[in-house]
């Protein structure tokens, strides 16, 4: 199984190298590592259990997708890249306040933020590449960037588990047998909603 094949599965090539110099490439290294990570803990409890591809769906939408090829019978997981971004930017900003969690790690490093009211968001790949500096925030002190980056690999090994088991399920087979084109989206993509955020 390989990047070409989920990016036809996925039609994500275009978005890919849309993405190629993305600021959050650290990010998706660390997600896919600790997605595919997860992936193999689980095969190695069974050897039954059937191998898949992880990846990175360029959409700044946010979700997760399981499928399987027809054709190859190979199964693919893809996380959404605007999943990824939502998730650090609300732990981030949450532990760059010095109003929350004031007994982890050195609050006094962390500043008064400025709340952002009604951010209207439809696209958040497109916002996240275009966002000015000032909206970025990340935690000052050490202990508080860690805790983000591990609230995060609870998020991505949560997706990871949890499109697996629709795969181990038999759900994305299943849903091969009736609508031979389609993937196992955690939200339906006309039901995708517009981001109003009070950060």
């Amino acid at each position: 199984m390989s990047q070409p094949e989920f990016d036809e599965i996925f039609n994500n090539r275009e978005s890919r190298l849309k993405f190629s110099s993305n600021p959050a490439k650290e990010i998706v290294e660390y997600s896919l590592q600790v997605a595919r990570d997860r992936i193999k803990i689980m095969r190695a409890s069974n050897r039954n259990y059937p191998e898949v591809y992880v990846d990175i769906i360029y959409s700044g939408a946010v979700n997760a997708s399981a499928t399987m090829d027809k054709t190859t019978n190979k199964y693919f997981i893809g996380i959404n890249f605007g999943t990824l971004i939502i998730m650090q930017d609300v732990f981030y900003r949450i532990l760059a306040s010095r109003n929350t969690f004031a007994d982890v790690g050195n609050v006094s490093k962390e500043k008064d933020l400025e709340k952002i009211y009604n951010l209207q968001v439809t696209d958040l790949a497109k916002f996240v590449l275009n966002r000015p500096n000032e909206m970025m925030v990340f935690p000052q002190d050490q202990t508080r960037v860690l805790l983000g980056q591990t609230l995060m690999s609870m998020v991505i090994e949560f997706l990871a588990y949890h499109e697996y088991a629709h795969i181990i399920s038999g759900h994305v087979g299943y849903l091969k047998t009736v609508k031979p084109n389609s993937n196992l989206n955690e939200i339906e993509q006309d039901l995708q909603p517009r981001y109003p955020l009070d950060l």
